[in-house]
C-alpha cells in the first residue's frame, strides 16, 4: 500500500471514529425527559392536542435517526366522550440524516403497534379527527410563486415503510352508534416506483383481506395540485376467501378532479354491509326516542322506508368510469345475484349508469338509472328499466325463504323519478310509471294473513271461501 492510500484510509477512519463517537455522546447527552418535552410541546402547537408519554424514551442518531417510545396518548376534542382520541403501546421512527441537510424530512420507516383510535362525529358533524392547524407560512407578496411551490416541495415527508400491528378502531357516530373494526396487520412500504400493500382485518366477525400494489402514495400526496399524476391501483379484496380484483388508474391534473378507470371483478364475492348494526324499533306505531350522551337523540322512525338521512354528499367528486362484473354476488339471507354487469360513469356531483344488468333465478333485469344534485339537499334519481322471466314465487322466496308462494310468471316496466335525501322523503317525492302483471299464483293463506287487516278485509271480499281453503289462487293481475 503507498502513502497515498494509507493518508486517504487513515483520514476516512479518522471521520469514521470521530463520526461515532459523536454520535455515541449526541445520543448519551439528549434528556429523555426534555424530548418528550419537546416532542409535546410540537404537537400541541401543531393540533392543539396533548401529547402524553409515559413510557420510556430512547434516541439513537447514527447511522440514522431512531426513536423508540412507550406508552403514548393523545388529548381527545374538549366535546368527545372518551378521554384520549389515540393511545399507542409503542412507536419506531427512523430518519434518514442525509436528506435533512437538503430540509427533506425522508422517514425510512414508522412502526406502530398496540393502537386503539376512538373516533366520534357530533351532532354539528365535526369529528374528533378534525385538528387544529398548525403554524402557518408566511410568504411575501413578491414571493416567486416557484419559489415557494419548491420550498413546500422540499419539505414534504416522505415515509418509506410504514407497519402497524394490533390495532382496535371505535367509532361513534352522531346519534351515539358505535362500530368496531379490528387491524391485525397493515403495511405499506415503496418498492422501486410501486407501493406494495398489505392488510389484514376483521369487521363483524368477516376477515377481511387487501393485497397487491399501487403507485407510489408519497407522490401522488406530493404532486396533487402542483403537477398531473398518473397513480395505477392493482388489488385484491378477499372477503370470506372471496376475491374482488381491483384494477386500474387513476389520474389527476393540477387543480382539476381526479378521473377514475377502475374495474372491478370477481368469479363470486360476498356483499360487504358497512353500516353500523342495526338496532331493534320499539315501537312499529309510532316513532321512540332513546337518549343518548350529550344531548344527542336518536329517532326510530315510524315509516316502512328510513328516514335516515343518506350520506350522499360525503361521495367524493370525481369524474371518470368503474366497470363492474361479477359472476356471482352472495347476498346476506338472500338468493345471490348472477351476471352482475354495469358501467358507473362518474361525473363530479352525478352518477350515470346507462346500463345495469343482473339475473337472479331465471330472471333478468335491464336497468337505467341515473342520480344528479348529489351534493344539494334534495338529490335527484331517474329509474328506467324492465325485467322478465321472474316469478313472483322467487321473487319473495329470495326476501323470505319460508314464503308460501307458488307460481306466479311476472313482468315489470318502470320509469321513476325520485328526489330526497332519504328512503322517506325518496318514496314520498316519486313520480312516474311502473306498469306490472302477474300471472297465475297460489299463495297460502298464512302468508296472505301476515299482510295485515286490511289485505284480508279485500282478499276476503274477493274471495269469501278464502278462509275455508288452505290457499287462494291468483288468477292475474294488472297495475300500472
Amino acid at each position: 500500500m503507498n502513502k497515498t492510500s494509507k493518508i486517504v484510509f487513515g483520514v476516512l477512519g479518522g471521520l469514521i471514529l470521530l463520526g461515532g463517537i459523536g454520535a455515541w455522546y449526541a445520543s448519551t447527552a439528549i434528556d429523555p425527559a426534555q424530548l418528550a418535552k419537546l416532542l409535546s410541546s410540537s404537537v400541541r402547537s401543531a393540533t392543539g392536542r396533548e401529547l402524553k408519554i409515559e413510557g420510556p424514551i430512547s434516541l439513537s442518531v447514527f447511522p440514522k435517526i431512531a426513536v423508540k417510545a412507550e406508552r403514548l396518548s393523545l388529548s381527545n376534542a374538549s366535546w368527545a366522550k372518551a378521554p384520549e382520541m389515540l393511545t399507542l403501546k409503542q412507536i419506531e421512527l427512523d430518519i434518514k440524516t442525509l436528506p435533512l441537510l437538503s430540509g427533506h424530512v425522508e422517514i425510512d420507516s414508522i412502526s406502530l403497534s398496540g393502537v386503539h383510535a376512538y373516533l366520534q362525529t357530533n351532532a354539528a358533524g365535526k369529528s374528533n379527527w378534525e385538528l387544529g392547524d398548525g403554524p402557518s407560512v408566511a410568504v411575501t407578496p413578491t414571493a416567486d410563486k416557484g419559489v415557494v411551490e419548491a420550498s413546500g416541495d422540499s419539505s414534504f415527508i416522505d415515509i418509506e415503510k410504514l407497519a402497524l400491528s394490533d390495532a382496535q378502531i371505535e367509532y361513534r357516530d352522531a346519534l351515539g352508534q358505535k362500530s368496531q373494526y379490528q387491524v391485525r396487520n397493515l403495511s405499506f412500504g415503496r418498492n422501486g416506483d410501486k407501493t406494495m400493500l398489505a392488510f389484514n382485518g376483521v369487521y363483524r366477525d368477516l376477515a377481511i383481506e387487501l393485497t397487491g400494489k399501487t403507485g407510489l402514495v408519497s407522490e401522488l400526496l406530493k404532486q396533487w395540485d402542483s403537477s398531473a399524476v398518473h397513480f395505477p391501483v392493482d388489488l385484491n379484496l378477499v372477503v370470506n376467501k372471496k376475491t374482488l380484483a381491483i384494477k386500474g388508474a387513476m389520474k389527476k391534473d393540477p387543480k382539476a378532479d381526479a378521473v377514475l378507470d377502475i374495474a372491478l371483478t370477481s368469479k363470486t364475492f360476498d356483499w360487504l354491509s358497512l353500516g353500523a348494526k342495526s338496532s331493534k324499533s320499539a315501537s312499529t306505531n309510532s316513532a321512540s326516542v332513546t337518549p343518548t350522551e350529550k344531548g344527542v337523540t336518536r329517532t326510530t322512525s315510524p315509516y316502512l322506508f328510513s328516514s335516515d338521512v343518506l350520506p350522499l354528499n360525503s361521495l367524493p367528486k370525481m369524474q371518470g368510469k368503474v366497470s363492474i362484473d361479477i359472476a356471482q354476488l352472495e347476498l346476506p339471507g338472500r338468493k345471490p345475484i348472477e351476471n352482475l354487469k354495469a358501467g358507473v360513469l362518474l361525473q363530479g356531483n352525478a352518477i350515470d349508469i346507462p346500463r345495469l344488468t343482473f339475473q337472479v333465478g331465471k330472471g333478468t333485469a335491464d336497468l337505467q338509472i341515473k342520480m344528479s344534485k348529489l351534493d344539494s339537499a334534495a338529490p335527484t334519481f331517474q329509474l328506467k328499466g324492465t325485467t322478465k322471466d321472474f316469478t313472483l314465487e322467487s321473487l319473495l322466496a329470495s326476501l323470505d325463504p319460508s314464503s308460501k308462494v307458488s307460481g306466479g310468471n311476472m313482468k315489470l316496466a318502470l320509469d321513476i323519478q325520485l328526489s330526497g335525501n332519504s328512503l322517506h322523503q325518496m318514496a314520498a317525492n316519486s313520480t312516474g310509471k311502473i306498469q306490472i302483471s302477474i300471472e297465475q299464483a297460489r299463495m297460502g293463506t298464512n302468508f296472505l294473513n301476515d299482510a295485515g287487516d286490511f289485505v284480508i278485509t279485500v282478499l276476503d271480499s274477493m274471495n269469501p271461501l278464502r278462509k275455508k281453503s288452505s290457499e287462494t289462487v291468483l288468477e292475474c293481475a294488472v297495475a300500472y
